[in-house]
């Protein structure tokens, strides 16, 4: 799955890439072929997401934005991900959340104008609570692309992921 969302940022349109890695590490890094990626451990993984999300905000270097992605997402385009970059550089918004049938989706595009705010974050909590005290400054991206809606928790989750790569993979041909 992880190397599937790597794949989407591959091939996306953006700089750096960093990977935080938490209870599998080792077993991560025997696993997946990271190529150029900047890959950090965190030992506090138990501690909750947010201590992840600290990490990776650390290694962004001066970026003036940084796309916090899911590793349980493997659905989501590189074109979508284009997009909100797109907008971003349009905008300069402050949040650029994607949106599929007008449902907010995941990966979320935060400016370095946030991060400090992302960085507070304590906790098994994502940002959402940055987002929400940000409305005014978060930008909708509409996209085609329902894989922002999936993310891959069981095995229901699975098969729903495998009908639609079939059903794109389809309409492809």
């Amino acid at each position: 799955m992880l190397e599937r969302v790597l794949l989407t940022f591959r091939s996306a349109e953006v700089g750096r890439v960093v990977v935080v890695l938490g209870a599998h590490a080792e077993e991560v890094r025997k696993r997946i072929a990271f190529a150029g990626e900047v890959i950090v451990e965190n030992p506090r993984f138990a501690e909750g997401m947010s201590e992840s999300l600290r990490l990776g905000l650390r290694e962004v270097g001066e970026a003036e934005a940084a796309i916090i992605a899911l590793g349980d997402q493997p659905f989501v385009r590189p074109g979508t991900v284009d997009q909100m970059v797109k907008a971003y550089e349009r905008t300069k918004a402050r949040i650029v959340i994607p949106t599929y049938r007008g449902v907010r989706g995941n990966p979320v595009l935060f400016d370095r104008s946030v991060f400090a705010q992302v960085k507070g974050i304590r906790g098994d909590v994502g940002a959402k609570s940055v987002v929400q005290r940000n409305a005014a400054d978060v930008l909708e991206v509409e996209v085609q692309d329902i894989g922002v809606l999936m993310d891959i928790d069981t095995d229901s989750d699975i098969a729903r992921g495998a009908r639609v790569r079939k059903r794109r993979t389809r309409a492809r041909v």
